[in-house]
């Protein structure tokens, strides 16, 4: 038996029905499927989180800079991570907003690793950074 698990490109990555059934009508072809293979054709299941925290800095520097470069830099890891058995680490997040400029943290979410299956995939469905001055 073989579990074949699809994980679209657009949107949260839930696959459409037509990329479904493409999916099963290329698996199911003569000449890609094995004659003892049962091949199973499933959607990801797609595992919802957000990145909430509190970047403080330093007086002086403009906040704006800071949650500009805090947001991408987070925008980037979520990203990377949207993929099968994705694991999301909350220390990574933390270490992402300490280079975009912060000088402590305060992670609100998430506040525990991710740590999907091959048939899961995690997606950051928010990202919210609140800069405040030390």
């Amino acid at each position: 038996k073989v579990t074949v698990t699809v994980l679209g490109r657009d949107g949260d990555g839930t696959p459409s029905a037509e990329l479904l059934a493409a999916t099963r009508t290329h698996f199911a072809r003569p000449d890609v499927c094995p004659e003892t293979d049962q091949v199973t054709v499933q959607a990801a299941q797609i595992i919802r989180y957000k990145i909430r925290a509190i970047a403080y800095i330093k007086p002086g520097p403009d906040s704006g800079l800071t949650t500009t470069a805090a947001t991408a830099a987070m925008e980037a890891y979520a990203s990377a991570k949207h993929q099968l058995e994705g694991y999301v680490d909350p220390d990574w997040i933390s270490s992402g907003l300490i280079v975009a400029g912060a000088e402590r943290v305060t992670r609100l979410e998430p506040l525990l690793p991710i740590s999907c299956t091959a048939s899961q995939a995690p997606f950051c469905e928010a990202i919210e950074i609140e800069v405040r001055t030390l």
